[in-house]
């Protein structure tokens, strides 16, 4: 038989006297080496902290200010530019309140030429001014229709559409107006040109219709004569019918502001007048002669104008022109005094007159409006930049007309002037 001697295993020695409980419960040491950290993790763990705090800060506070920043530098910079380009802008105002000037002019010059409203009286009017003067016999005008075509439409020499406004056969003998719907002009045209059709009915001689013609188609408003039918008489006479187009043009921004100045009447009664009804009509008043004669239509702009530039602008050094007509302005773009003449002669309702920049000529003939019974010359300079700005003119002008001719001097220099008249025959006077 095999014993075992469990006293000699000082292992067991824990069974001695000691009865085993498994239900009794342990205290475990929570403060064990295993669970201490090591001086790297805590270095990492601190790491991960900061890099944490540094994500949120930079997400939600340095990321916004930084793009708020580089936009507000970005605005900074277009305004800086925006500034730069104004300040060029204001050293040369008083150059663009010129050009403002002149296209003002040019615009009232097309609108007198293209006007918002045709008029029935207005045309009646202006038939028989230029009838009397070339002894043309009119005796009668039909206003046919007015029409409505948009500017492409016209340019392509379309026919009008169902736009037309038809106004009737309205027939007048001159000077007479239509009983009614006096303004042509439709209402509701906006950006539209528009045709007034009539025919007018004459007798006369061959030079008498060739003048007046002439005299049609070189107004300053835009009148065509589309077709002519004619008869000879006896002694020559000729008779026939004339079909003409007065044109005009009504933009979007175009208000009528039109007034009708009507011949004088030398105490008859003022056909023109308006109608005040049947019971006053035969005892309406005659409008007062006027005590004078008619004047010239007076404008507040120049007949011709002068520019006189400095060196370094990028429009032409010198421009001189006529803005009633497109296309007569002559230009010499020389940093150095060139040599310019002007020459007008003739009379009231036919001018010819001729300007010359340097070598280049211009010659037109034509009706100039006066302003107070004078002719007028505009020249708008610039001060002088530098020693290096030797932009000038000499002028020559020759007045043939029995109308002074008044040279207005804007803004020139007044140590160094660009402007110097040179010689001058005539009625002129320099202001300025």
């Amino acid at each position: 038989m095999l014993k075992l001697d469990l006293s000699s295993n000082k292992k067991l020695n824990l069974f001695r006297g000691k009865k085993l409980n498994p239900f009794k419960k342990k205290k475990l040491n929570l403060k064990g080496k295993h669970l201490t950290l090591s001086k790297r993790e805590f270095i990492l763990l601190g790491l991960l902290i900061f890099i944490l705090e540094g994500y949120v800060l930079a997400h939600y506070l340095i990321i916004p200010k930084w793009q708020q920043l580089s936009s507000e530098r970005t605005h900074y910079r277009a305004q800086q530019m925006l500034l730069m380009n104004l300040n060029k802008d204001m050293a040369n105002k008083n150059q663009f309140d010129e050009q403002l000037k002149l296209l003002d002019y040019k615009l009232n010059t097309l609108r007198a030429e293209l006007p918002s409203n045709l008029t029935q009286e207005d045309i009646i009017l202006n038939v028989n001014k230029y009838a009397g003067e070339r002894q043309l016999m009119i005796k009668g005008i039909t206003f046919t229709n007015v029409s409505m075509l948009s500017k492409q439409d016209f340019a392509a020499g379309k026919t009008p559409s169902a736009q037309s406004q038809n106004n009737g056969n309205n027939s007048a003998a001159a000077p007479t107006p239509p009983a009614n719907n006096s303004n042509t002009a439709p209402q509701n045209a906006s950006g539209m040109v528009l045709v007034d059709d009539i025919n007018i009915y004459f007798s006369g001689s061959y030079e008498a219709l060739y003048n007046f013609i002439s005299d049609l188609e070189k107004n300053e408003r835009r009148i065509l004569v589309k077709g002519i039918t004619i008869t000879k008489g006896d002694n020559n006479v000729l008779t026939g019918e004339l079909a003409v187009e007065y044109l005009g043009y009504k933009g979007q921004d175009d208000n009528s502001n039109y007034q009708m100045e009507t011949p004088p009447i030398k105490g008859k009664f003022d056909i023109f007048a308006a109608f005040g009804g049947t019971n006053n009509a035969a005892t309406s008043v005659p409008s007062p002669e006027p005590t004078a004669s008619a004047a010239p239509v007076k404008a507040s702009n120049p007949n011709f104008y002068l520019i006189l530039n400095t060196y370094d602008d990028n429009a032409p050094k010198v421009i001189m022109g006529d803005y009633t007509k497109d296309g007569t302005e002559l230009y010499s773009n020389t940093n150095d005094k060139v040599s310019g003449k002007l020459t007008v002669s003739g009379s009231l309702g036919h001018f010819s007159y001729a300007y010359a920049l340097g070598t280049t000529t211009q010659s037109k003939e034509g009706n100039l409006i006066l302003d107070g019974e004078k002719l007028r010359l505009d020249v708008i300079s610039q001060h002088r930049k530098n020693a290096e700005d030797k932009v000038s003119l000499g002028l020559v002008i020759e007045n043939k007309t029995d109308y002074p001719l008044v040279v207005n001097i804007i803004n020139d220099d007044k140590n160094t002037p660009r402007f110097d008249l040179v010689n001058k025959s005539g009625s002129v006077t320099v202001n300025g």
